[in-house]
């Protein structure tokens, strides 16, 4: 009976070790705003208009542009979230330093629903309507 208790045991410990955590390059606390804003978004050498989060990023007080999706996040608009997020670099020397990135929902740390404060018409930058 010891044998086949230790022999569980270490067989469960095997299977766990087994499973490798993604490593992140870097660990964020946002907030994340209760409605998408027009935006843009640069993506293989041009900018492309589209609705992107607006987020305040750890302390910061105003609220940017986040164009990305977030692996795992369930973004329902008329809610407010606080969420942590990991970002996973990735490298290819034909691209630059870094390549691009990847960011995965940890955790939602809280959903609230509400309108988010102090939000920005639209996060299009002037020079974008003037190249019109």
């Amino acid at each position: 009976m010891k044998k086949k208790l230790f022999l569980l045991t270490v067989l469960g410990l095997f299977f766990t070790g087994c499973e490798k955590a993604l490593e992140y390059d870097d660990i964020s606390t946002i907030t994340v705003a209760s409605q998408k804003l027009e935006g843009l978004i640069f993506s293989c050498g041009i900018n492309i208009k589209d609705k992107v989060y607006a987020i305040k990023k750890n302390e910061i007080t105003t609220w940017s542009s986040f164009g990305h999706s977030i692996n795992g996040f369930d973004y329902q608009e008329g809610n407010e979230y606080v969420i942590k997020i990991g970002t996973k670099n990735h490298y290819d020397p034909s691209m630059g330093d870094p390549s691009w990135d990847e960011y995965h929902l940890i955790e939602v740390i809280s959903q609230t629903p509400k309108d988010s404060d102090g939000l920005p018409e639209n996060f299009i930058p002037s020079w974008w309507e003037e190249k019109k």
